[in-house]
């Protein structure tokens, strides 16, 4: 599956196609190689199968940038030459990279961040992945359209800036609309739809599952705050670089460490709501993501209760309180 063919003389004498990957050659003679599959010849017949293989190289040298790509079972993928990509684009890959693959319609459509387009999506089939709610959040890089139905590749995410996981439509696996059992467009076209969910949940890669950075919802109180934060500090926001309606990137100071850790001295930024000011006091519960030896990645260490403002007098004093009471 999206392997091109070279010919290659084996210890018996005959002639048979070894296997090129895709990207391991120039994308017209990939097309062309690829055409050729399942050719194995003889001797006898070296010269008439090297001239077969010649046309179908100079019909693939002959095609188009937009027909590069790989196959699935005879069908050609299409995939842009100019994507830098850092995997093999194939099904198998697709699949293993994919949290979730579902079949679903889409009930509504809004905005996420105040920008991008989220779609409200009901599932009717599981392919991969198990969901808890019959009803998820999409995003996708491509338009989904309200009332029609899609096969997906989700990849998920949680923050803790908002109170769903969202499901993004994985890179270049396309939205995939189907009707009536049957892929309407894109690289699937006219092929049935339980045909490739078969395909898909007969691999190995349909069982993989990713790591994935979950986040807390709350916790009942300061102690268990405590005990689920990496880093408990007091910070002054000093300057932010970015605002998009929801979160702010700041720069920040460290007045005071309740809980240490000690990738806090190579962390220079970090997110929070955009209600969250410039030069005034904020108590951080936060979790240190990341390689132990890089620069950390700064996150609250739940949804609600990780961040305590100095002007929300009562509950500052209550908190720092308890945690002057744990040095």
């Amino acid at each position: 599956m999206g392997f091109g063919k070279d010919l290659q003389k084996s210890a018996n004498g005959s002639f048979t196609l070894a296997l090129i990957k895709p990207f391991e050659a120039s994308l017209p003679v990939r097309r062309g190689l690829i055409v050729a599959k399942h050719l194995k010849i003889g001797l006898g017949s070296a010269i008439i199968g090297f001239l077969a293989l010649a046309i179908v190289i100079i019909r693939g040298a002959m095609a188009s940038k937009e027909d590069s790509g790989y196959v699935w079972d005879g069908v050609w993928l299409p995939v842009p030459i100019d994507v830098c990509m850092s995997f093999e684009p194939t099904i198998k890959e697709f699949t293993k990279r994919a949290d979730h693959i579902v079949i679903g319609t889409v009930k509504e459509t809004g905005t996420y961040d105040n920008s991008s387009p989220l779609y409200l999506v009901s599932v009717k089939k599981e392919v991969k992945g198990q969901l808890d709610e019959p009803l998820i959040h999409v995003t996708s890089n491509d338009p989904l359209h309200k009332g029609e139905t899609y096969f997906l590749f989700l990849e998920s995410s949680e923050s803790p800036f908002i109170d769903y996981v969202n499901y993004r439509v994985t890179n270049l696996s396309w939205v995939n609309p189907v009707k009536d059992g049957v892929f309407l467009s894109g690289p699937f076209k006219d092929i049935r739809v339980n045909r490739l969910a078969k395909d898909i949940q007969s691999l190995p890669e349909a069982k993989f599952k990713n790591e994935r950075t979950k986040v807390i919802d709350h916790v009942d109180s300061v102690q268990e705050m405590i005990g689920i934060s990496d880093a408990v500090i007091m910070i002054k926001p000093l300057d932010y670089s970015m605002d998009n309606g929801v979160i702010r990137l700041f720069t920040f100071k460290i007045l005071e460490k309740f809980k240490d850790d000690q990738r806090l001295l190579n962390a220079q930024s970090i997110i929070l709501a955009n209600t969250v000011e410039p030069g005034k006091k904020y108590l951080l519960f936060l979790k240190l993501l990341g390689d132990p030896d890089a620069v950390p990645s700064l996150q609250l260490a739940a949804r609600h209760g990780s961040v305590i403002a100095e002007e929300d007098q009562a509950n500052w004093e209550k908190v720092l309180g308890k945690l002057n009471a744990q040095k």
